[in-house]
């Protein structure tokens, strides 16, 4: 049974992304940049 790319790089991928996902120190910066994504958001539209 032949696997297509998707599930090739699924299997290589998906592990290594969950260990990313679980850092301590990744989920921090992940919320600090969704906490100013508005913020720019906001600030690039008053600009214009």
């Amino acid at each position: 049974m032949s696997q297509t790319l998707f599930e090739k790089l699924s299997k290589v991928l998906v592990p290594i992304a969950g260990k990313l996902n679980n850092s301590r120190y990744l989920q921090v910066l992940r919320d600090a940049f969704m906490l100013a994504f508005p913020l720019t958001i906001f600030g690039s539209i008053a600009v214009v």
